[in-house]
């Protein structure tokens, strides 16, 4: 479990998911650039976080620090968990905006580059991955397209130079993308075929609410993850339903006075604690 909760701690920083590529991507890039002004503009240098069971208990052994560079520039993100496993995230930003990530964990290194054109709309994400335990070789490619109102129209996902996935918005009656379609081209007939499709939902100040899928294990569409926000636009609850559809997990998060996320706690299918995390500013 404190492996999952501390997932949800590195979502401020984009990775490069194999879901729900609009969200993951285009949102998720926009929430950790306003996380790295609101840091700036509060003359934040540390953030630490620690874990704690359902009694209440520290996780030995589990923690993570990030720190900001004096010039902005730079931030690191130490962290170390229970059973012995650390890693370090060096994120790398200019002109406001994350544009490189380099981590290090025991026996892989990945680094993430981020491009942006003049008006700052994300361009491209790369990711090149290398593990030394099968002295295996990973690369991914994101590279967005724009339509004529400037909104996020295309993406060609390209793994390993080679195995290309083209992903497509079509947007509703409000100007949301109400749907994001995953097509692959039929080597045997050349034509393109939908490998999946999702589905966003969004509240009146177009912000997503729902994110749902064809579930084929349960026959019918289901959500893969739900959020709920409160009166300032942040975040409060998000649901994610596990594989299969009949289990989630829920996360809720509250803030100090500043604004900053303070605390954030798990809870299972049944409402039980599964533990939760603090964070503490310097």
């Amino acid at each position: 479990m404190k492996k999952t909760i501390l997932f949800i701690i590195l979502t401020g920083f984009i990775v490069m998911a194999h879901a729900q590529y609009y969200y993951n991507d285009i949102v998720a890039n926009q929430q950790t650039n306003t996380n790295y002004k609101q840091l700036r503009s509060n003359k934040i240098r540390k953030v630490k976080a620690i874990s704690k069971d359902a009694n209440n208990e520290v996780a030995e052994g589990f923690s993570v620090l990030q720190e900001l560079s004096s010039d902005g520039k730079t931030m690191t993100t130490a962290t170390s968990t229970s059973d012995g496993v650390s890693s370090e995230l060096t994120s790398y930003y200019e002109n406001g905006r994350i544009s490189k990530t380099e981590e290090r964990s025991v026996n892989v290194t990945t680094t993430v580059d981020y491009v942006y054109d003049e008006a700052g709309k994300l361009q491209s994400i790369a990711s090149v991955s290398f593990d030394t335990t099968i002295n295996g070789y990973q690369s991914e490619m994101h590279v967005w397209q724009y339509n004529s109102k400037g909104q996020p129209e295309q993406m060609l996902k390209i793994k390993n130079g080679t195995d290309t996935t083209r992903i497509i918005l079509v947007y509703d009656e409000k100007g949301n993308p109400g749907i994001e379609q995953w097509r692959k081209r039929n080597k045997a007939n050349g034509v393109d075929y939908i490998k999946e499709t999702y589905y966003y939902y969004f509240d009146a100040s177009n912000r997503v609410t729902d994110i749902v899928r064809y579930n084929q294990d349960n026959g019918k569409m289901l959500p893969d993850c739900l959020y709920e926000y409160d009166a300032d636009g942040k975040l409060t609850k998000m649901t994610q339903v596990r594989t299969g559809g009949s289990n989630y997990l829920v996360w809720k998060y509250s803030y100090n006075e500043k604004g900053f996320k303070a605390k954030e706690v798990c809870f299972d299918k049944a409402r039980h604690v599964l533990g939760f995390m603090e964070y503490t500013y310097n």
